[in-house]
């Protein structure tokens, strides 16, 4: 019974001696506990990993108001002000002084959301002729039985046909916007854009005598390109130069084009709409 009882004892010893030691190395050396677990890595490709030099998109939705507008110069007055190197916002300045307004599109979005804006005519026409269609013709009397007689065909006189429409198309003249805009946590606007504008020159002539058709000759001015803007500051995003060999830009139009954005976040509140009082 009391060898029992000693061996119990040194039993329970051990294992408070053991406790001990595990407490005082936990409370002595917790950066060997640190240095043991395992290093925390971020995925580049999870969705809430934060990619670098990219800003993230701003928590609170705001509106964003676009405002495109281009300036003319004509090209040699246009080339002078280009070597003076002046910032967006002096060039902007004296744009307004000295220059005239060609264009000015406004469209409202949200951060995040996809917008368009298309001012102008759809203008229809054809892209593929078919072949007229075929006139009989007569070959003569059928055969009868005995010795063959060949009879001759009547003269006939065939009408010349034009050939056939077959398939059509239409673009849009006039002027087109398109954007991705995202507002970032520093306030600023990072935005993907692109603008056309799309005019008729003329119709040309093409084959001869009843087959002459008319085509339409476009005169297109794009610009795509991708620039990030502070609120209520204009960025310069590029130039838009006259289309020569068409023979309209050769002859009068020598003049080029200054495209500017500007971004404005709105901060007031939607007007909430009482349908009951509203006026039909």
């Amino acid at each position: 019974m009391n060898r029992c009882q000693t061996h119990r004892n040194h039993n329970m010893n051990n294992l408070s001696f053991i406790i001990l030691t595990v407490v005082a190395f936990l409370i002595s050396a917790p950066e060997n506990v640190a240095a043991a677990s395992p290093p925390v890595t971020l995925d580049p490709f999870a969705p809430s990993a934060p990619q670098p030099h990219i800003e993230e998109p701003a928590q609170d939705p705001v509106g964003i108001t676009i405002i495109y507008e281009a300036f003319s110069l004509p090209i040699a007055q246009a080339s002078e002000l280009q070597r003076k190197g002046m910032n967006a916002s002096d060039l902007y300045k004296e744009l307004i002084a000295s220059s005239k307004l060609e264009k000015l599109l406004t469209l409202k979005t949200s951060p995040g959301q996809r917008a368009r804006l298309d001012n102008g005519s759809e203008y229809i026409y054809t892209t593929e002729f078919g072949p007229p269609p075929g006139m009989p013709t007569a070959i003569g009397s059928p055969p009868t039985p005995g010795p063959t007689v060949t009879v001759p065909a009547p003269k006939i006189k065939i009408l010349p046909i034009p050939f056939t429409p077959t398939a059509f198309t239409n673009r849009l003249m006039g002027d087109s916007i398109a954007l991705d805009a995202v507002l970032n946590k520093s306030k600023t606007v990072s935005m993907v854009i692109s603008v056309s504008h799309v005019r008729l020159v003329r119709r040309d002539k093409w084959g001869k005598g009843i087959q002459e058709q008319k085509q339409p000759l476009f005169e297109n001015r794009s610009l795509n390109t991708k620039v990030t803007a502070t609120h209520s500051t204009p960025v310069f995003i590029g130039t838009l130069s006259p289309v020569f060999g068409n023979g309209v830009a050769d002859r009068k139009e020598q003049d080029v084009w200054f495209a500017f954005i500007t971004a404005r976040l709105s901060t007031e509140k939607p007007v909430k709409l009482d349908n009951a009082k509203a006026k039909p």
